[in-house]
């Protein structure tokens, strides 16, 4: 992985976490449940950007590219697995909680922040 892979991970993932705190923040004047749900649902799409980036750009090796395309759908898979049960906990263990909020602010963190690199 070359610096460049690196910087512009760090810069993607502290993107997501500006839109998350924004989303957050610009929701609060509407309640707090929605401020809090919307930077839930933010901090899942991190979390799940955080684990896909560790796994494929960490681990990464330039010797073997055979295992690049692998290492991209085992990374994928995780990610999945852990915004399902990070979402599944929310909704389970978080009362009250705004459902619009915290998917419009996970939808907008995944989709905005990549955006925002340009």
């Amino acid at each position: 992985m070359s610096l460049t892979d690196k910087t512009q991970a760090r810069r993607l993932l502290g993107r997501q976490l500006m839109v998350a705190l924004s989303l957050s923040l610009a929701l609060l004047p509407f309640g707090r449940v929605h401020a809090y749900s919307a930077l839930l649902g933010g901090g899942v799409a991190f979390l799940g950007s955080l684990y896909f980036a560790g796994r494929v750009f960490v681990r990464y090796r330039a010797e073997r590219p055979q295992r690049l395309l692998g290492g991209f759908y085992l990374a994928e898979i995780g990610k999945l697995l852990i915004v399902s049960a990070s979402f599944a906990a929310i909704v389970i263990l978080v009362k009250p909680l705004s459902m619009i909020a915290l998917l419009a602010a996970y939808l907008c963190v995944q989709w905005i922040a990549p955006l925002l690199l340009r």
